[in-house]
């Protein structure tokens, strides 16, 4: 007889498809707690049908499916308490709304303020662009008067000049030492080893230009009764001395002063090398700045561009390039796919399948407070994902899709 009736309503009346099987069935056999559908999907708001879905309606709140071996298990699964018996659950969906609302509140504030972050910078970026000209001009101009300075200087020839003439002192010295050698043997009879030799020279006073001081004693030369008297070995080591001590000061004074010639000739052009490669840099950084288009007006970027930026052994150079492990380029950058995406290309080249294929990367901005990368993605071999928190990325669009957010869960409370 049902299958009489259900030919007869379908003909006659309103009818309900299941889901999942091409059975048609009248609407007044919805909710009758008969499944008549195999898939169940006709009881859907009474969850008698095993496998089926049972569905929350939540008034004040978004209406959920869950299983229908959740109904009647004495756990409160739907807000309104409408999948167990009336009194075991609470009505709590209005609370849950509520406790949305205040979180979007909380949200738009936030956005708010971030949105006003973005503006400082972009002014302050704006500013930027507007002075590149300016600084690149005066930079170049600075560049030009080091280099110039570098020139007439003429460090590198003087300072090697400078270390000749010391050589060539030292060398004078040492022959000098060399003169006074020969005397001290013609004041020694007999044969005598190096080593008695040169500690016989130190006694004296002199000292080899590699060598430390060593004080001036008193020496006496042994000497044969019938070669000299004690008086006249006496005098001849006075002279001696004498001769030392004019010749050490002589040569320690000169190459000191030799020495300190030199060392600040070295101060000096190195002070200058670093000069230049600081300008250098600097020039570098404002003319690859005004090569890039500002997107949307968004000056924000400027702000940030070549600040330097690492996780996971990548670093992005904010509108320039990304390495990663310090020594592999992963791409530079090429312009932007969307307003949101900055894209790199051109990287170190990869072998996929017997392909060589060069690195490339997206990087995809989103709205946050300090500038820093979230995460990092390698989705196909050598082509990689970067997600850049910034707060370039928060705008109005935002804040609207926010309040609109408010505005539909406020409907569900009325």
């Amino acid at each position: 007889m049902k299958l009489f009736a259900i030919i007869f309503f379908i003909a006659f009346s309103s009818s309900f498809k299941c889901e999942t099987i091409d059975i048609t069935i009248p609407d007044s056999f919805i909710d009758d707690r008969y499944c008549d559908c195999p898939d169940g999907s006709d009881e859907k708001n009474t969850g008698v049908c095993e496998g089926s879905m049972f569905i929350c309606q939540n008034k004040g709140a978004d209406a959920v499916e869950i299983e229908s071996r959740f109904v009647g298990d004495s756990i409160c699964d739907c807000c309104d308490g409408s999948d167990e018996r009336e009194g075991l659950c609470p009505n709590v969906c209005k609370q849950q709304t509520q406790k949305k609302i205040d979180e979007v509140d909380n949200e738009i504030k936030r956005m708010e303020e971030l949105i006003q972050l973005k503006e400082k910078f972009s002014i302050e970026g704006k500013k930027l662009r507007k002075e590149l000209s300016k600084e690149i001009k005066k930079n170049e101009a600075e560049l030009k008067e080091v280099k110039e300075e570098l020139k007439i200087g003429d460090f590198d020839n003087i300072i090697k000049e400078q270390k000749r003439k010391r050589n060539d002192f030292n060398a004078d010295y040492q022959e000098r030492y060399n003169s006074l050698k020969s005397k001290i043997i013609e004041e020694v009879s007999g044969e005598t080893s190096e080593e008695v030799l040169e500690e016989k020279i130190k006694e004296y006073g002199f000292v080899s230009p590699n060598e430390e001081e060593v004080n001036v004693t008193s020496v006496e030369v042994k000497k044969e009764e019938n070669e000299k008297s004690k008086e006249e070995i006496k005098e001849e080591q006075r002279k001696l001395k004498l001769l030392i001590k004019e010749e050490e000061t002589k040569f320690k004074k000169e190459d000191k002063k030799l020495e300190k010639e030199i060392k600040e000739l070295e101060e000096k052009q190195k002070e200058l090398e670093n000069k230049k490669e600081v300008i250098e840099r600097k020039v570098w950084e404002f003319n690859e700045k005004s090569k890039v288009n500002i997107k949307q007006n968004n000056y924000c970027n400027d702000y940030f561009f070549l600040n330097e930026y690492s996780k996971d052994n990548f670093k992005l150079y904010y509108g320039f390039n990304i390495t990663q492990n310090n020594n592999i380029n992963v791409g530079s950058f090429a312009g932007w796919n969307t307003s949101d995406i900055q894209f790199y290309s051109n990287g170190t080249t990869c072998e996929i399948n017997e392909q060589t294929i060069p690195r490339k990367a997206e990087v995809h901005f989103v709205c946050g407070e300090t500038p820093s990368i979230i995460s990092t993605d390698e989705p196909s071999t050598c082509e990689y994902v970067l997600v850049l928190q910034t707060p370039c990325a928060c705008s109005k669009k935002l804040l609207k899709s926010l309040h609109e957010k408010r505005k539909q869960l406020e409907e569900k409370l009325h």
